[in-house]
């Protein structure tokens, strides 16, 4: 990688934010208020900190190989052929990553401000400015995405702020209605996303400069954290606002930002969330295309690292065209299936990896 190309650890962190909440603030309150209902806020603090003791795991391990990618520590720990074995899994998930986050986009526009526009559109423009990032490199993107990052936060904490007449606390109660198998199926949900994705930033650590990296554990923690707060605040809010019926919204930042009506002159923001997803999802897409094409160019140990960017991305689109029959087996796949894939492509071969690196003497 070229020096360029090189961030700081502050910058990184943003990153990490950026990836981590992304579609997530809009996607996940919904779906683990279903799981959980009003236990939904413990299932995102358990998720949380389960997520913390990957996030460990991921540190230490870079801490051990500074300056190396996940596949250049498997080559190290493994051999080239399990390497194969073991990375292969993670490039079809981050596959299914960028094209199940730019199909999300479709159906949120399809299905609640522009119902007459055909998905794909909405697909080609996301992954098409998404390629352009990534090849501009590393340290374009982390200049763009600080500013992206606070401007999404911005106008969802606006949002959340100018809803408090709609807040009744009494909806939080009774908190586990149905005991604790719900909040564990919630925290199952919330843990396969968005906190087990925390180990594609395996193969983004290494482009964070010597001079900073001395912080990088304690950036990355509080963004970690202050991702669970963020998450568990939207979960409350929502939740006071519709109480039982929140189990039914799909976009529930969306919904509720519907309800706003200040001083009869400030309505119809609900785009102002609208354009925050779009921008979340964008960022996340373009950090996981970042780490697919990184992971395939090491892998086949290429001259140039940009050379996979526009195949990758045309696969994508493809493959947002034609893996749905319908937004509902989308829904279905990403509250079920997702977790699932999670665990088995990624956690476990990154898990194995770091264990046998651990275990494993230098020579």
């Amino acid at each position: 990688m070229n020096q360029q190309d090189l961030i700081t650890s502050g910058q990184m962190a943003f990153l990490f934010f950026s990836f981590m909440t992304g579609s997530s603030i809009v996607n996940v309150p919904g779906p683990v208020i279903g799981f959980a209902h009003n236990g939904a806020w413990i299932s995102l603090i358990i998720s949380n900190l389960i997520g913390l003791l990957l996030l460990t795991c991921l540190l230490m391990l870079h801490k051990k190989h500074a300056g190396l990618t996940l596949v250049e520590c498997s080559r190290k720990a493994v051999g080239s052929f399990v390497t194969v074995l073991l990375t292969v899994p993670f490039i079809f998930y981050l596959f299914l990553m960028v094209t199940w986050i730019v199909i999300g986009v479709g159906g949120f526009m399809n299905s609640s401000m522009m119902r007459e526009t055909p998905s794909y559109i909405f697909h080609f423009f996301i992954l098409v400015t998404a390629a352009w990032t990534v090849r501009a490199g590393m340290e374009v993107m982390a200049r763009m995405f600080v500013l992206y990052t606070i401007i999404v936060l911005f106008f969802v904490f606006i949002v959340l702020a100018l809803l408090f007449t709609n807040y009744n606390p009494d909806f939080l109660l009774p908190i586990l209605p149905d005991g604790i198998k719900p909040v564990m199926l919630g925290s199952y949900f919330t843990f396969g996303f968005p906190f087990a994705e925390i180990v594609v930033f395996s193969m983004l650590l290494p482009y964070v400069n010597k001079e900073s990296s001395s912080k990088l554990p304690k950036y990355m923690v509080t963004a970690l954290i202050f991702n669970g707060f963020v998450l568990i605040m939207t979960t409350l809010c929502t939740l006071m606002t519709y109480g039982p019926l929140a189990t039914k919204l799909r976009y529930p930042l969306f919904a509720i930002s519907r309800l706003i009506d200040f001083a009869d002159f400030m309505q119809r923001i609900e785009s102002v969330v609208g354009i925050s997803l779009i921008a979340g999802s964008y960022m996340k897409a373009t950090i996981a295309l970042f780490a697919l094409n990184l992971m395939m160019s090491r892998l086949f140990k290429t001259q140039d690292e940009r050379v996979f960017i526009y195949p990758i991305t045309l696969i994508c689109f493809c493959l947002s065209i034609v893996m749905f029959d319908s937004q509902a087996e989308f829904d279905e796949k990403v509250s079920l299936v997702w977790p699932l894939l999670n665990l088995t492509l990624a956690v476990i071969p990154f898990l194995i990896i770091a264990s046998v690196s651990f275990i494993k003497k230098e020579g």
